[in-house]
């Protein structure tokens, strides 16, 4: 259950790292420094109550982050996080300045089109092997898996929340014969 429309949650608590209250995070994206920026988010606990909470430093240790904050002094302090996620407003993160790039949350959901300008579906999830890729509801029924390379996808356009792929990207990735 997220706790606010409003929020995006960027990834969850792990397990206390050392003695003086720091706590290992898990983004969602492993390539995400998003963290090394954000300073204030909402956790929620698993009753279901939001608490504020402000990060005091946030460094990367492998795909995890090491995460110190306020209030924390003590291992004690953080266990209770464990498996909590961590929701923070999305325009606290960082500006995307290359076209190239874009945030998880500004595709999910985007429409996606040939660059002729037939529907193909809509974006309904992105996930990560050696390049991003985008998990398509097509709109003839099935899901249509788009990497994000020049190959198959167009443009991405953050604002207009649409995808433009390559007119025969169906033909292409489709491992049914006939669809």
């Amino acid at each position: 259950m997220e706790p606010a429309s409003e929020t995006l949650e960027l990834g969850v608590f792990g397990r206390p790292h050392g003695i003086q209250g720091a706590v290992s995070f898990w983004p969602h994206n492993a390539r995400s420094v998003a963290l090394a920026t954000i300073k204030r988010g909402v956790r929620l606990a698993s009753d279901g109550v939001r608490h504020p909470v402000r990060i005091l430093s946030a460094r990367p240790s492998g795909k995890s982050w090491v995460v110190t904050l306020h209030g924390a002094a003590r291992r004690e302090d953080v266990e209770a996080l464990v498996g909590q996620p961590l929701f923070v407003d999305p325009a606290l993160l960082p500006a995307i300045e290359d076209d190239d790039e874009f945030y998880y949350h500004e595709v999910i959901g985007a429409s996606v089109e040939t660059a002729s300008g037939e529907p193909i579906g809509v974006v309904s999830d992105v996930f990560e092997t050696s390049t991003d890729v985008l998990s398509v509801k097509r709109t003839a029924g099935g899901i249509l898996d788009v990497p994000v390379v020049g190959a198959y996808v167009v443009r991405i356009d953050r604002v207009g929340r649409r995808v433009i792929v390559v007119d025969d990207v169906v033909s292409l990735l489709s491992l049914d014969e006939g669809t």
